[in-house]
């Protein structure tokens, strides 16, 4: 058993279809998957519960885990269907600070990324409304109640149509995404068969292009 843990934005555009990829095409690989946030899930790694994990950079891992950049990702404001945001024309920063915000409060490391850089370029950051999930300050601002800030990749599926949303990126905002291998089991056959399978389908994702606002930070091979 394998125990690999992920961040809940990257359910969709990675965790899922690498779940299907392990069903389908390594059958003897048995892989279990805990989903959650940055916090919760450095508790798994403090604890010893997972082998792995995704967490953002910005987050201080235990010792006994190695870490390693895998990519970073532009972050996108977010607004209703009627606010105008295109994904081919980038907003600048202070731009957020002229707007509602509906972000999940502390710890949470978009919102940290946020409030860290408006403050370290002197603009104003109120956050109006704090929603502890993403689905609910997705769903506050399809109603137009506000604007969110997302990586593209936790909101791709829910871009342009009726009752959809609309997203631009941010200017010089992003967040990046590390590999973290606990140290005792980095030389396991399970770990390499998963690492690698991993680091690999990402790689995919990104050089397709159906991945955008991302970048590999992987070494070229």
């Amino acid at each position: 058993m394998f125990n690999l843990s992920m961040p809940f934005s990257l359910q969709r555009r990675i965790t899922v279809p690498f779940a299907e990829f392990i069903l389908i095409n390594a059958p003897e690989t048995t892989l279990r998957v805990y989903e959650g946030i940055n916090k919760t899930i450095r508790m798994w790694m403090e604890s010893g519960t997972v082998d792995a994990a995704v967490m953002a950079s910005t987050e201080t891992a235990p010792d006994t885990f190695s870490a390693a950049p895998l990519l970073h990702e532009q972050l996108l404001l977010v607004g209703d269907r009627n606010a105008g945001l295109r994904l081919d024309t980038a907003v600048p920063l202070s731009r957020l600070g002229t707007e509602q915000l509906i972000l999940p409060g502390r710890p949470n490391v978009i919102s940290a990324q946020v409030e860290n850089a408006m403050r370290r370029a002197g603009h104003r950051y109120q956050n109006r409304f704090e929603a502890e999930t993403l689905s609910l300050c997705l769903e506050l601002t399809r109603r137009g109640l506000g604007y969110t800030v997302m990586p593209y990749s936790a909101l791709h599926h829910q871009l342009g149509g009726e009752n959809k949303l609309s997203a631009a990126p941010i200017k010089k905002l992003g967040v990046i995404w590390n590999l973290y291998v606990n140290r005792s089991r980095t030389y396991a056959v399970s770990t390499r068969s998963v690492i690698g399978a991993l680091t690999e389908h990402v790689g995919k994702k990104i050089a397709s292009g159906e991945w955008r606002f991302a970048k590999s930070l992987e070494p070229a091979k």
